[in-house]
Order: structure tokens, then C-alpha cells, then sequence
């Protein structure tokens, strides 16, 4: 079945072989940590709005998707603690990893 992909059709097609990694894929680095930890972080936001005509880039966009949001004093952001035992995998699936546990 493997023989298929080294066809002529087959490259045409753009079909590769499922056992051979793509260059890109084949030189990205590979991560290993014993245990990966981020502990938990208690962070305290503040933001006030600039006077009309000092756009600052963030009231820009929360004025684009609607939000009229004058300040904020001190809200309370509570990020909860990460604990991987072990990962093992290219870079950008360990950080894709980490990014689905905060988002």
C-alpha cells in the first residue's frame, strides 16, 4: 500500500506518504521536560480611557467590537495552575498545549 504514494499519479495528485514526515515537520524541534508547571497567578487589571483623540490601540479595538468601556479599577484576573507530566513533542504543540489550558 506505502508503494502507492511513490507513483507519478500519486505525486501529481499531491499525495504523500503517511510514514514519511514533511520536511518542515521532520526539522521542527522536539520538546521534553520531566514535568511542566505553571502555577497559578492572581492578576489585578486596571485601565482607564485616554481623553477623546488619544486612541490607544486596545480602546480602539474594544470600541470596534462595540464594548463602551470607560475604565476598569483593579478587576481580578485568576489564571489556574498548569501541571504536564512529562510532554514530549514538537515546540508547537507543546506551546498550542499550554495555549488551550488559558484561552
Amino acid at each position: 500500500p506505502i508503494a502507492a504514494f511513490a507513483t507519478p499519479a500519486a505525486a501529481a495528485a499531491g499525495l504523500t506518504d503517511p510514514l514519511t514526515p514533511d520536511a518542515a515537520v521532520a526539522t521542527e524541534k522536539r520538546l521534553y521536560c520531566q514535568a511542566l508547571q505553571i502555577h497559578p497567578l492572581l492578576l489585578y487589571f486596571t485601565f482607564v480611557a485616554a481623553a477623546e483623540g488619544q486612541g490607544h490601540s486596545a480602546l480602539v479595538v474594544l470600541r470596534t467590537v462595540g464594548m463602551a468601556i470607560q475604565s476598569v479599577d483593579r478587576a481580578t484576573i485568576k489564571v489556574n495552575a498548569l501541571l504536564l507530566d512529562q510532554p514530549f513533542g514538537r515546540v508547537s504543540e507543546v506551546v498550542s498545549l499550554v495555549q488551550m489550558h488559558f484561552v
